[in-house]
């Protein structure tokens, strides 16, 4: 594996200095100064988090005519310094509608949509596509896209086609509509998702999504919205999960006002139908070249008691 980053990493430096070549090497996380986001009391300094546990350590290139590329990504480089590759793939477009993608964890976020912070998925967008495999996309139409992927698993061909997954993308002007069918026969886990945006409202956005796992007869579904000006944006979103007995849900809201370019103020409340409440809210400020810096504080009811959380971090985001 420390072999294919020194090669990437070669690609890329020729990349940069080749008309043919466009590459790109990124590096984004976090570095927390202070951070308690459980309300245990108990007060961590860490250098990592681009999300909850992790940094992203990336490299790309493609040629200019867009035929062919690839991309690698290493999940976690800071907190170990150790180049571990968890998702790479490489690309080409061998006929002028098509595109095969063949590597692992190529992601599907072309034909799924869900909240990125909800409770109640039965899906997680960044499964999509998942494990190791090939995906071929096809664009019937400029609007229209098609896409199917098979697991290189090592399994009987017959088991292969089992867990194919196969989705659909269509873009029109304000709107778009997706869906995908995840197969595991003879397993309990086959899924569909659709969903969708619409945009045709001036500042408005909205989408939605819904989902049903149909050997267990689960079914979850979620509707949002975001209100967005140059100064605040205001937002809203809503889910539920029909197979749980009681019925389960959850509301939340957000609301962000931009001080200035540089700094903003945001809240975040969320309610969850067993009484939990989470409340956060955050200072964050520009400070340039990829830096920002960012304070949260807020409570939360999850359990018995009701505890503080908060972190003072200052993230980083940098590309060549």
């Amino acid at each position: 594996m420390k072999k294919l980053i020194v090669l990437l990493l070669a690609f890329a430096m020729v990349g940069a200095v080749s008309a043919q070549v466009v590459a790109k090497v990124s590096l984004s996380g976090s570095v927390y100064l202070e951070r308690d986001t459980t309300g245990s009391g108990v007060i961590t300094s860490t250098l990592s988090p681009n999300g909850n546990t992790y940094d992203v350590l990336s490299f790309s290139a493609s040629v200019k005519d867009g035929k062919y590329g690839f991309y690698a990504r290493d999940k976690n480089f800071i907190d170990g310094v150790d180049l571990a590759v968890d998702r790479w793939y490489v690309w080409s477009k061998p006929f002028d509608k098509t595109k095969v993608t063949i590597g692992r964890g190529m992601g599907g976020g072309d034909y799924v949509m869900c909240f990125d912070n909800g409770w109640l998925e039965i899906y997680d967008p960044q499964d999509g596509f998942a494990g190791t495999g090939i995906e071929v996309d096809y664009n019937i139409t400029d609007a229209l896209k098609v896409g199917a992927f098979l697991p290189l698993s090592g399994a009987t061909t017959v088991n292969t086609l089992k867990a194919a997954k196969a989705g659909f993308s269509f873009a029109a002007e304000k709107a778009t509509l997706v869906g995908q069918v995840n197969l595991d026969i003879p397993g309990a886990n086959s899924l569909v998702n659709v969903g969708f945006d619409f945009s045709g409202v001036e500042n408005l956005y909205a989408y939605g999504w819904a989902e049903y796992q149909i050997d267990a007869a689960d079914a979850a579904f979620g509707v949002g919205g975001q209100y967005k000006t140059a100064t605040y944006r205001v937002g809203a979103e809503f889910e539920g999960l029909v197979g749980a007995t009681p019925f389960e849900w959850d509301v939340v809201l957000n609301a962000r006002y931009y001080l200035t370019k540089a700094l903003f103020l945001q809240v975040r409340p969320e309610y969850y139908s067993d009484a939990r409440i989470r409340v956060r809210t955050y200072a964050n400020y520009a400070l340039g070249a990829g830096l920002a810096a960012e304070v949260m504080g807020g409570y939360d009811t999850d359990g018995t008691a009701t505890k503080f959380i908060h972190y003072v971090r200052v993230t980083y985001s940098v590309s060549l």
